[in-house]
């Protein structure tokens, strides 16, 4: 049980840091084209992935990040 846990886990991280790449990307381009909606979409929805996967994984300040970060995307759409 524990093996398939970390296999969870590390599958978690690998996702995040996918997430967190997309985030880092689509903040960058929206600070050169504030009006991008594809971009501000793309932000979206990585940042409410990454908080249901890091709820899942019980990370609950990662989840509370990204839910006030998927707060103020919202706000800007």
């Amino acid at each position: 049980m524990s093996s398939l846990r970390d296999s969870a886990f590390e599958l978690f991280l690998e996702e995040a840091a996918e997430h967190l790449a997309t985030l880092e990307s689509g903040l960058l381009r929206l600070e050169q084209e504030p009006a991008d909606g594809a971009a501000l979409e793309a932000l979206f929805r990585a940042a409410h992935t990454l908080k249901g996967s890091a709820a899942l994984m019980k990370r609950p300040l990662v989840s509370t990040l990204a839910h006030r970060l998927e707060d103020i995307l919202e706000d800007l759409q």
